[in-house]
Parts: structure tokens; sequence; C-alpha cells
């Protein structure tokens, strides 16, 4: 199947942001990549990939550069007939017509390096194209939508600590058992066991004397703690 060449620069010139350099969005190269998709899908089929619609792409833009270059090429064999430093070709470029649109946008001395600068889209895959946005923009919502949920989650691990620490702040009982702590860790091995059930027993027999007569002998300042000689001893004690 041949390719239609005329149908092909109708859809270019359609599209300014692709030619046109005056034109506002000529540098929205996101608009542009949209465009160059859109060529895609009209010149390819439904059975190509995704891959193969990358090569028709880089192919399209090729063909667009070649024919471009051949307009110029031709514009300046005019403008040089015209004045006289050339000779009058008798077969002028074939779309040389079908390209006018290009005329006021470029000069006869523009050099095709200049005009290549236009050429550097390469499309992505057409997926983009079904996701009616460009991926730059994209890209950036989810990068917000990161940083969002990543102050959220300091926010409100900061608040948790702070609740956290009002809550310990608040509970003296907490705080007095917290600081037992470091001298309880000086207890020897063989002991703690039995001084554990000491403070027990020791509770126990505080929160009896709310309900009856109590038993309950606080430690004076002359009193020593005993502790037994094994746990074998403070279980026959207690018992």
């Amino acid at each position: 199947m041949s390719f239609d060449t005329e149908r092909f620069i109708t859809d270019i010139e359609t599209r300014r942001a692709l030619w046109d350099m005056s034109c506002e969005d000529y540098a929205n190269r996101d608009l542009k990549r949209m465009m160059w998709e859109e060529i895609i899908e009209i010149f390819s089929n439904e059975k190509l990939t995704i891959t193969e619609k990358n090569e028709l792409g880089k192919s399209l833009q090729k063909r667009w550069k070649n024919i471009r270059d051949s307009f110029l090429r031709e514009l300046r064999r005019v403008k040089g007939a015209k004045s006289g430093a050339a000779a009058k070709r008798k077969s002028p470029y074939v779309y040389f017509q079908n390209l006018m649109f290009l005329k006021d946008t470029v000069e006869p001395n523009t050099t095709e390096s200049n005009l290549n600068d236009t050429e550097n889209i390469v499309p992505p895959s057409p997926e983009s194209v079904s996701q009616g946005q460009p991926r730059s923009k994209k890209k950036k919502e989810e990068n917000n939508f990161k940083k969002e949920d990543l102050v959220s989650v300091l926010k409100e691990s900061i608040n948790s600590r702070i609740q956290r620490e009002s809550i310990l702040e608040d509970d003296n009982d907490r705080l007095f058992m917290l600081s037992l702590v470091k001298d309880f860790k000086k207890i020897p091995e063989s002991a703690k066991l039995t001084t554990k059930m000491e403070i027990i027993n020791l509770i126990h027999r505080a929160q009896s004397a709310k309900h009856g007569p109590s038993h309950y002998e606080p430690m004076t300042r002359h009193s020593q703690p005993t502790y037994p000689r094994s746990s074998h001893d403070s279980f026959t004690k207690l018992s």
C-alpha cells in the first residue's frame, strides 16, 4: 500500500505547533508529542504492536524532515532563479505548492540543521494518548500525591508521639515505676524472681487495705528487705 504523502502533509499543516516557530505552543513538547501520536494513529493499523508503532513514529518524523528539507531546497532554487543566480528547472518539487504554508516560517538562507531542532521529539508508546494527559503532568501529580502522603504520615506520627508523651507525663504511677528500673537492674539475678514476688505481694496487701482491716505494714527507714537464699524458700514462706 502506497503512502499518502499529500494527506500526511495536510495532517501536519493542521497541527501548527509541529512546524510554526511563531506559534505559542511550539515550545510545548508535551503537546507536540501528543500531536505526533495522533498522526501515528492515523497512519497505523490496529494490528501494530506498541514497538511497531514507535518505529512508525520515528519513520514518520524522518519522512517529514525529508519533505520539509526538499521544500527548503526548492524555495532556495526559486529565489535564486528570480535573482538570476540559478537556472530555472523544468520539474519543480512535486509537493512544493502543498508546502507553501511553510513559506512564511522559513527563510531561503535557513539551514537544514536549524530545522532539525524541531524533530527531536520521539513519540513514546501510544498508551499516553488514551490516558488523555501529558506524561510530565501525570508524573508531577503522582509526585505531589506521594509528598502529601508522606507529610500526612509524618504529622500523624508526630501527633501520636506527642499524645503518648503527654499521657506519660500525667501518669505519676508509671513514672515512679519507671524510676525504679535502674535500681532493679542492680539486684543480683538470683534474687530478682524473689524480689518481683515480694513486690507483687506488697501491692496485693496495699490493695486489700481498702476493703478491710489493714495488715499492711509499710517499710520504715529502719526495716531492711530480706532476700531468701533461693526461690524455693520464697515459695515455702508464701505458702
